[in-house]
């Protein structure tokens, strides 16, 4: 089986499949086309596979790219949340997002990879501890430090 059979064969159903879970035709998009990337390096699996093993492994690929970006989506609001939770009127600036690299880029590189473990990948202080080699207290304070940091740069900008 070719890569174009293969997407000739699923691509509408797996877009209509997106549009379900997503509800949004941009990211229906990319959540089709992110499944067949991913599809691309497992061509050979896929050759081998029936017709109906190949639309439950797509549809399972689409799901799991789904519920990460999903995923992702929250950290990032919680994150903005957090950044932004002594602003008095509560309001997120909705600019604050895109200023969100440009943030991170104050703390140092030893802060900004537990802010990035902790909130972009999801990881507890208790995993990000095991896998640095360090302290889950030492996890929880350094990332209490960055949150000031980061709070205190972001009310600058308002």
């Amino acid at each position: 089986m070719s890569f174009a059979e293969l997407f000739e064969e699923f691509e509408d159903p797996m877009h209509r499949y997106a549009m379900s879970l997503a509800r949004n035709r941009d990211w229906a998009d990319d959540l089709v086309q992110e499944t067949f990337i991913r599809a691309w390096s497992h061509l050979p699996l896929l050759g081998v596979l029936s017709l109906p093993q190949r639309r439950a492994w797509l549809r399972r690929v689409l799901k799991n790219v789904f519920i990460d970006q999903y995923r992702r989506s929250i950290r990032e609001r919680d994150l903005i949340a957090t950044l932004d939770h002594d602003r008095a009127d509560g309001a997120v600036d909705p600019s604050l997002s895109l200023q969100i690299q440009e943030l991170l880029g104050i703390l140092p590189e030893s802060l900004r990879d537990l802010w990035y473990r902790r909130y972009l990948q999801g990881m507890n202080a208790a995993e990000i501890a095991r896998q640095m080699g360090i302290p889950h207290g030492t996890v929880r304070s350094r990332l209490h430090a960055a949150r000031r940091r980061l709070r205190e740069q972001v009310e600058r900008y308002l």
